[in-house]
């Protein structure tokens, strides 16, 4: 589920939960679980790092 359906605010980090999306789970015995989605800024980073690996460990071709 996507967060931003269940989630009314944050406290300290935390999620708060819509209360009525914890109502319909409590009384359908479900669970509510949310992944936060990732940081696309982040991703740069990590691919630069791979690219310069790449650079160093992979000898060029003859």
């Amino acid at each position: 589920m996507n967060e931003k359906t269940v989630t009314t605010g944050h406290v300290a980090g935390i999620a708060v939960r819509n209360a009525a999306m914890v109502a319909f789970a409590r009384h359908y015995s479900v669970t509510i679980s949310t992944c936060e989605p990732c940081d696309p800024a982040s991703k740069g980073g990590s691919e630069s790092t791979v690219k310069v690996a790449k650079a160093d460990l992979v000898s060029p071709g003859p």
